[in-house]
């Protein structure tokens, strides 16, 4: 891939430049709402939403803005708004509250949020239970202020502004904006950990939404459906600043539905899209039907090698192996042969990319150990968890960034990922990767997801928990499955323990939380497996 010119990574300079010579293109479209904004209106909107952040609301350039919205256009204006006034957006999930709300808020130093009344109770209760170092002071509201929840945020010593004043304030005149200068905080999953607030230069995420735009031969004739949470980098930065890039056209839908997706694609004659691993396996679930070959998407960002899923929708999957604090760290190539579900291709010439022990030596050929990484460029990935020295200084040790995954390097330069390194589970003095117990249960009939997790042995160290969740109900036998895992595996990696699930916890990119399930630990639906092991 190429390097974007140093000078060009300017996503608030590209809205400006399509505004004008594109302005009656449809730039976003937003199922949910029937509504479509060109790129003049984009500009136009955002200018008014970064006069109305500035004046109105009286916030300071550099400012973070924590933009707690559903998907919708209020989200993305508001986004522009930060991005042209010079503002720090944070992206947090509209769903979230309690304490992991307070966390979020002090831990990105939030001065405003924009959200809807629906979310202020959340809001209130979270920084009640845990006001301690918490800078927020106004809170926007995108649709009516409840006048009880009005006079709780009142007491808290918030004000509480309505979003519609936004539409009619005079447009700002925007300012270029610091290239190397903080642009956006994303949160990372938080799958193994407390989510860290990983902060993205401008250059980041211009450099980001450029590889976007060479992964996938972006376009300004092709429309990209982006069903997935904008707080989250991939419909935000892939999704709408690749589309910016490329000049196209972005479909923003409200959430991600199985029984809806190829529809929409269909409906709104998509030509790109944005798809995760777990979204692969739950689409390859569905039964066949007419639309799984009647779109005209041609290719999907992100996702692993899978001809099955190829074959059967008529597309490609663009697999690469990225992460919020860097960008695009590896991936694949077109003409690229290797099937291996745990290849993510070669790394980006961007970034250099090495395998580790937990000494930080470089592993042999095919050994697995811990993925680092550090760039060859100033600028394009990030600087530091946001005022968090003691977690920057942690994985950035000796200089290379530690990713906290698993991995390996061929003879030819291939990286393959296998799993979160807390996802190592040592029992009886063996280590045990979760991936090849899940990879064993998958092949189960009836068996839809499978998830192996540690828990405490009576005798120190783990034992093996398996959670799964089935096709239908009661469709798979625990004793069954649990006598064919023991002629797939070796007697050390045969779970101790089963329990068949109807929900997995999981992130806004679906990803399963393992935090949560080994939290859990083994509960009264848990099934001792030891009746059936030597049988």
């Amino acid at each position: 891939m190429n390097l974007i010119p140093m000078n060009d990574r300017q996503p608030c300079v590209w809205l400006e430049q399509n505004a004008d010579k594109s302005p009656g293109k449809v730039f976003l479209i937003f199922p949910a709402e029937g509504l479509q904004l060109t790129y003049a209106a984009a500009f136009e909107a955002g200018r008014r939403h970064a006069a109305f952040m500035l004046e109105e609301l009286g916030l300071v350039r550099g400012d973070n803005v924590a933009l707690m919205l559903p998907n919708g256009s209020s989200w993305a204006k508001a986004w522009f708004g930060s991005m042209l006034g010079g503002l720090v957006d944070v992206g947090i999930h509209p769903d979230l509250s309690g304490l992991l709300l307070s966390h979020q808020l002090r831990a990105a130093r939030v001065t405003a949020v924009f959200c809807e009344a629906s979310t202020v109770r959340k809001i209130v209760d979270a920084v009640n239970a845990s006001p301690a170092d918490i800078r927020l002071k106004t809170l926007v509201i995108s649709d009516t202020i409840d006048s009880g929840l009005l006079a709780d945020a009142c007491k808290l010593g918030f004000s509480m502004v309505s979003l519609a004043g936004a539409e009619n304030q005079a447009p700002a005149v925007h300012v270029a904006r610091d290239i190397q200068g903080l642009m956006s905080i994303r949160f990372t999953s938080g799958t193994t950990g407390p989510a860290k607030a990983a902060t993205l230069t401008t250059s980041q995420v211009a450099v980001w939404a450029d590889y976007m735009v060479q992964l996938m031969s972006f376009t300004g004739s092709d429309k990209l459906y982006a069903p997935y949470p904008l707080h989250h980098h991939l419909a935000s930065i892939m999704g709408i600043a690749g589309a910016l890039r490329a000049g196209g056209t972005c479909i923003v839908d409200r959430q991600f539905s199985a029984s809806q997706f190829w529809n929409q694609c269909i409906k709104y004659e998509a030509t790109l899209g944005l798809i995760l691993d777990p979204v692969v396996n739950i689409l390859l679930k569905t039964s066949p039907s007419p639309q799984d070959q009647a779109h005209a998407v041609r290719r999907f960002y992100i996702a692993r090698p899978n001809k099955a899923f190829e074959a059967r929708f008529n597309t490609k999957l663009q697999t690469a192996f990225a992460m919020t604090e860097a960008s695009v760290l590896t991936y694949l190539e077109e003409g690229d042969e290797i099937e291996s579900p745990q290849c993510v291709g070669r790394p980006n010439p961007h970034f250099a990319v090495r395998v580790f022990n937990e000494i930080d030596e470089d592993m042999p050929v095919g050994k697995k150990g811990e993925i680092v990484f550090r760039p060859r460029h100033p600028y394009t990935s990030m600087i530091a968890y946001f005022e968090d020295p003691a977690n920057t200084m942690k994985a950035c040790r000796n200089l290379w960034f530690h990713t906290g995954d698993v991995g390996s390097i061929d003879s030819e330069g291939y990286v393959y990922f296998y799993e979160r390194m807390g996802d190592t589970i040592r029992r009886r003095g063996v280590n045990i990767p979760s991936f090849h117990i899940e990879e064993a249960a998958l092949a189960f009939a009836g068996v839809a997801e499978a998830v192996a997790v540690a828990v405490p042995a009576e005798v120190g160290e783990f034992e093996v928990k398996l959670c799964i969740l089935e096709n239908s109900p009661n469709e798979v036998s625990p004793e069954a499955l649990i006598r064919w895992m023991c002629k797939q595996l070796p007697r050390e990696m045969v779970p101790r323990f089963l329990e068949v699930k109807k929900a997995f916890p999981r992130t806004i990119t679906q990803k399963v939380i393992k935090r949560e399930l080994r939290e859990e630990g083994v509960t009264a639906q848990t099934l001792n497996t030891d009746q059936w092991l030597d049988k």
